[in-house]
């Protein structure tokens, strides 16, 4: 099981040119935590050296510990969703932007977030991830309008009432 077992030639081709990759976890943001553990631990107060000895042991494990892997690759013509490695598959999902009805991201309350995908044929798959603001980012550069958010903001002005206040001034 190399690092390239996923690198799938014919599968990139018909999706068009890279855009982004989205992992599973937060590298810049565990490093930045570790720095920020490691300058309290400067200081002379013991509430900070305690913190930051914390913050920064916290950090190291997640940064160690926690596996890295690829979850999605974003292309201009559709999305390549690699196989999770504690699930143990081995088939990569192309699927392609008009396959897709809408998107959206779901916060997890005691895991990490979720990139929620709605197919058009009623699909739902959940992409398991710590960068969903990584991958709602790319994702709104080549298909904004495919976000719920966006298109529940285009249903309410269709049906938006013409309201007017019985006080106003009419001309």
């Amino acid at each position: 099981m190399g690092k390239d077992k996923f690198q799938v030639t014919n599968d990139t081709e018909q999706l068009g040119s890279f855009i982004g990759e989205v992992g599973y976890k937060p590298k810049w943001a565990l490093i930045i935590c570790c720095v920020i553990g490691v300058a309290l631990c400067l200081t002379m107060n013991w509430i900070a050296i305690l913190f930051g000895v914390m913050l920064a042991g916290i950090s190291l494990f997640l940064n160690y510990k926690v596996k890295e892997y690829k979850v999605m690759g974003i292309y201009d013509q559709g999305i390549l969703l690699y196989p999770n490695p504690n699930k143990k598959e081995d088939s990569i999902r192309r699927i392609h932007f008009d396959e897709i009805a809408e998107w959206t991201v779901k916060s997890g309350a005691n895991s990490a977030d979720a990139l929620m995908i709605q197919r058009a044929d009623n699909e739902i798959l959940y992409i398991v991830t710590f960068q969903t603001g990584k991958a709602a980012n790319f994702l709104n550069k080549v298909i904004p309008n495919k976000e719920s958010r966006k298109i529940q903001e285009e249903k309410n002005k269709q049906k938006a009432v013409k309201f007017k206040w019985p006080f106003k001034k009419r001309k």
